[in-house]
């Protein structure tokens, strides 16, 4: 996982998610996705949106407390 600091302000920061490797995540194949400004996760039932998702709240969530 990839990010870039967008801007700090009163020792806080915003990270902008830039690149996201999956490697066997759930039902989520192995795959390397690159975020633009805006990016969208669509496909059918139980094709691997919500397991995405999941898996940058958890990646993001744990990098946020250690920086």
């Amino acid at each position: 996982m990839t990010w870039k600091r967008v801007w700090k302000r009163a020792g806080s920061s915003t990270m902008f998610l830039k690149r996201f490797i999956f490697v066997n995540w759930g039902n989520v194949p192995t795959i390397d996705f690159e975020f633009g400004p805006i990016s969208l996760f669509s496909g059918g039932n139980g094709s691997g949106k919500t397991t995405a998702a999941d898996a940058i709240q958890t990646v993001m969530t744990a990098a946020h407390e250690n920086l």
